[in-house]
This record gives structure tokens, C-alpha cells and sequence, in this order.
């Protein structure tokens, strides 16, 4: 099992797709959605750790998938479409101001 943002993005789509469709039942879904809000709260303090350290240089296999063991000077991926980038990339925008 990955664990990326993007995956866990799918999986709480596939959460809602369950309601929607009487598959899975509310207080699971609702267990799903406390772990989904735990696990952004953690890769808010990442962010947040990046911005401290200085995190031109960080990584995270999380927020940045493909980047365990790689490059450490390679760049951030060019910009998602608006409402599907992940969190590091929201970040970094916000940084920036654009």
C-alpha cells in the first residue's frame, strides 16, 4: 500500500463513493475521516518543520511522492490544477504569494 497524498485523497473519495452508495455506513466513514484529519494534521507539521529548516532541500515520500532516496536538489513538480495539488505544493504557493 502507498502512502501519498494522492493516495489518500483516493481513498476518501472511494469513502464517499461508499455513502453515496449505501456500500459502506456512516460511522465508518466517519472513522475514516478522523484518521484522513490526523494524518493532514501530521503533514501540516511537515510543512511547517520544512518552512523552519529552510525546506528548498527537504523531502517527503508524503507530500512529494518519488522523492525517498532521490535528488535532493531536484525541483517541486510544475503547479496541479487548482483544487487537486497536494499540500507541499499549496505550501510552497502560499510562500511565494502566487
Amino acid at each position: 500500500m502507498s502512502k501519498t497524498i494522492e493516495d489518500l485523497r483516493a481513498a476518501l473519495f472511494a469513502t464517499l463513493e461508499g455513502v453515496k452508495s449505501g456500500a459502506l455506513d456512516i460511522e465508518r466513514a466517519r472513522a475514516v475521516n478522523e484518521v484522513a484529519k490526523t494524518i493532514v494534521d501530521t503533514a501540516r507539521v511537515e510543512v511547517q518543520f520544512f518552512d523552519v529548516v529552510g525546506g528548498k532541500n527537504a523531502k517527503s515520500p508524503f507530500l512529494l511522492p518519488g522523492q525517498a532516496g532521490g535528488d535532493a536538489t531536484a525541483k517541486a513538480p510544475a503547479p496541479a490544477p487548482l483544487g487537486s495539488a497536494p499540500l507541499s505544493i499549496v505550501a510552497q504557493q502560499q510562500r511565494s504569494g502566487t
